[in-house]
C-alpha cells in the first residue's frame, strides 16, 4: 500500500550569505560512524535492508553503519559523525530496504561529495521478465516488465504513460520525505534523500534521483533534501523531471548547478526533519474487515499485505481513517491491478467520526491476482 508523488519547483539560485545560525546537532549523533569511501574507480552500494528496527533517534553503536529503519517515519536513518566521498570516480548507491524508505543522512560533521551519490530508479527494457523496476529509496516501483501495466505512487503512470505530476501532493519543504512514481511497464521513480550536516556539505561532484527510463513509460525524479549553515562546491543536484529539490543554508556556493535552479531558504535550528504530530494521516484500516498491517510493503510475489478470497469481479470494501482532517474533504482509494494497464479511483464515502478521527469506506472491484491499494486526502 504505497503512497505519495511530486510536483516541479523552480526557481533562481539564491547564493548571497544570511545571518548565521548555531550548530545543528542529533540524538545521539555519531553513533553509526563515518562514512569515508576514499577509493577512487569504486562503485559502493549500500544495503539498507541491514538496517536495524527502531526509534529515528535511538543510539545505534551496536550496529553502527547499519542505520535505524524507523516504521513510523518511513526512512532509513543514519546518524554520521562525517560522510566523505573522495574521488570524482567513486559512486555510491543503495540496495533498497523491503519498505522502499527513504534515506536520511543526520551528520555530526562534514559531507564531502567528490563522486557520485546515486538515487536513481531502475531503469528497464522489455525482457522475459515479469518483475516491477525498483525505484530509488523512498520511491515507487514502475509497471511489469514485458506486461501493459500501471506503476506504483499516486502519480503512477498509466498505459503507455510516465510517472507524472498530474496527481501532484507533497509540499516545498519535503516533509514528509518521498520519491518519484513509477511509470507504465517503466522505470522506477527516483529515489529520496535528506542530508542534513552540523558541519559544511561540500558537493564537488553530483547527487541524483533521476527516474528509470524505459520502452514503455520512464518513472518520474525524485527528492533531494540538503540542510547546513554552508553548502559549498561546484558540483550538481538534480532530482530528475518533476522532482523536488530543498536547499535549507545560510550560504551557498554561486558554483554549485542545482537543476531545477532554486532558492536556498535560511535554516532552522532545530530543523523540521519530520511531519508534525497534527499532521493529516491516512491510512487503509481494512478490506473486507481483513485488517491491514502497521508497517505494509505491499508484496507484489508470493505474498500480500492482505490475503481476501472472493469470486472474481465481485466487491470490496475498503476502510481507510483519517486523523487530523476535515470531515469535509475528500478521501479516495487508487486501486493498480498488478497486471492492469489502467488504475481505479474510488470516492470513499464518510461513516462517522471527526477531524480529528474519522473512517471511510470505498467500493472497490478487484482484478484477480495482486492489487495495489493506496489512500488518497485531499483538504477543501
Amino acid at each position: 500500500m504505497n503512497t505519495k508523488k511530486y510536483l516541479l519547483l523552480t526557481a533562481l539560485l539564491f547564493a548571497n550569505p544570511i545571518t548565521a545560525t548555531a550548530q545543528i546537532t542529533f540524538p545521539n549523533g555519531g553513533t553509526d560512524g563515518a562514512l569515508n569511501l576514499t577509493s577512487s574507480y569504486t562503485s559502493y552500494s549500500k544495503d539498507l535492508s541491514q538496517a536495524v528496527t527502531g526509534l529515528w533517534d535511538q543510539d545505534n553503536t551496536a550496529n553502527s553503519g547499519k542505520g535505524v529503519y524507523d516504521p513510523a517515519k518511513r526512512a532509513i536513518v543514519f546518524k554520521y559523525s562525517s560522510v566523505n566521498l573522495n574521488y570524482s570516480s567513486t559512486t555510491l548507491s543503495f540496495t533498497n530496504h523491503p519498505s522502499r524508505a527513504a534515506v536520511v543522512w543526520l551528520v555530526s560533521g562534514n559531507v564531502t561529495i567528490n563522486g557520485s551519490l546515486i538515487l536513481d530508479g531502475q531503469s528497464i527494457s522489455y525482457t522475459s521478465s515479469l518483475v516491477s523496476a525498483e525505484p530509488g529509496p523512498g520511491g515507487f516501483r514502475g509497471g511489469i516488465q514485458n506486461v501493459v501495466s500501471t506503476g506504483l505512487g499516486i502519480g503512477g503512470g498509466n498505459s503507455g504513460g510516465n510517472g507524472t505530476f498530474a496527481s501532484t501532493y507533497g509540499n516545498t519543504m519535503i516533509v514528509p520525505l518521498i520519491g518519484g512514481s513509477g511509470g507504465s511497464t517503466g522505470g522506477g521513480g527516483g529515489g529520496a534523500i535528506l542530508i542534513a550536516a552540523s558541519g559544511t556539505i561540500t558537493i564537488n561532484g553530483a547527487i541524483t534521483a533521476y527516474g528509470g527510463s524505459s520502452n514503455g513509460g520512464a518513472g518520474s525524479g525524485g527528492a533531494i533534501r540538503l540542510i547546513a549553515n554552508t553548502i559549498n562546491g561546484f558540483g550538481s543536484v538534480n532530482p530528475g523531471t518533476d522532482g523536488r529539490l530543498r536547499l535549507e543554508a545560510n550560504s551557498v556556493s554561486g558554483s554549485l548547478v542545482t537543476t531545477p535552479q532554486t532558492i536556498a531558504v535560511p535554516v532552522t535550528n532545530p530543523p523540521i526533519l519530520w511531519p508534525a504530530s497534527t499532521a493529516a494521516v491516512a491510512k487503509i484500516l481494512s478490506v473486507d474487515a481483513v485488517s491491514s498491517p502497521v508497517d505494509p510493503r505491499s508484496p507484489l510475489d508470493l505474498d500480500a499485505d492482505v490475503k481476501i478470497s472472493k469470486a472474481a469481479a465481485a466487491s470490496s470494501v475498503v476502510t481507510v481513517q483519517t486523523q487530523n482532517f476535515p470531515t469535509n474533504g475528500t478521501v479516495k482509494v487508487r486501486a493498480a491491478g498488478k497486471f492492469s494497464a489502467t488504475a481505479t479511483l474510488v470516492t470513499a464515502a464518510f461513516q462517522g467520526g471527526n477531524a480529528t478521527q474519522a473512517t471511510w469506506t470505498a467500493t472497490v472491484t478487484f482484478p484477480e491476482g495482486y492489487t495495489t491499494l493506496q489512500a488518497i486526502a485531499t483538504a477543501p
